[in-house]
């Protein structure tokens, strides 16, 4: 993880992460993904929004760039998802960013990054659920002005999901620099 501390016009700091995580992709299977960094303790107010500037999400998830922010980035709190398409067989370093304004001194924070390794099935399922909240959450689906996505389901005469998941974590400490 590397940050840089900014300090703002209004005597506050800003600070910009760049996550970068590094894992291997198993080159004989097709593999689906599902990335998420989060805040771990309860007094940790507000979401954390995550920018997903990597090409792996921004490559797969057009679709939902310009209905998030309505300026092509893939900026959310809930996750993205993402296939070896681009990565198949590689050991890879990913980055994903972050921006915090409101640590203290003598306060850090802790994030939590969960990368999921998913079946095919549960990717669909994601990929429909993340799909659906990026309408909702668009200029337009503020309004109650959006096209209804489906919802993935696997289960025939039913509704639901049959699916699979392994998940790595790594907790990261981010200090105020003085």
């Amino acid at each position: 993880v590397e940050y840089t501390a900014i300090s703002t016009d209004w005597g506050s700091v800003e600070y910009h992460i760049d996550y970068k995580i590094r894992f291997q992709d198993n080159p004989v299977q097709k593999n689906y993904y599902f990335l998420t960094v989060g805040a771990v303790d309860d007094w940790d107010v507000g979401m954390v929004f995550i920018d997903y500037v990597d090409p792996v999400f921004e490559m797969q998830n057009q679709d939902m760039a310009e209905t998030i922010a309505g300026d092509g980035a893939l900026e959310n709190s809930w996750g993205m998802t993402f296939d070896d398409t681009l990565i198949n067989g590689m050991d890879y370093e990913m980055t994903v960013k972050e921006e915090v304004q409101f640590l203290t001194e003598g306060v850090s924070v802790l994030r939590e990054i969960r990368l999921y390794s998913v079946s095919e099935d549960y990717y669909k399922y994601l990929r429909s659920v993340l799909k659906d909240k990026s309408r909702e959450d668009s200029a337009l689906g503020d309004l109650g002005f959006y096209e209804p996505v489906e919802i993935f389901s696997n289960v025939k005469g039913g509704v639901g999901i049959l699916g699979a998941q392994c998940c790595a974590r790594r907790l990261v400490e981010i200090c105020r620099q003085e």
